[in-house]
């Protein structure tokens, strides 16, 4: 197994429906070596709110709180 978070092997094989539908599939990483569950990183490079797109307003909160929670947790 070899761990691939990104999308770039659904991608790959998207055009195939046999290997995309049906051979392709997810499982959660191991628990750690005490067997408490795995802490995630995650990573956000870039976030786009389009010019015309409705509820600019909520989007823009919504970016906002997203950022003050992952700074938050860079604090602690």
């Amino acid at each position: 197994m070899t761990p691939n978070t990104t999308l770039s092997i659904p991608a790959a094989v998207r055009q195939n429906p046999e290997i995309y539908r049906h051979q392709l599939g997810t499982i959660p990483f191991p628990n750690k070596p005490n067997g408490q569950p795995m802490r995630y990183l995650v990573a956000v490079n870039a976030a786009i709110l389009l010019a015309e797109s409705e509820n600019q307003k909520t989007a823009k909160r919504i970016f906002q709180v997203l950022n003050s929670t992952i700074n938050d947790r860079k604090l602690h």
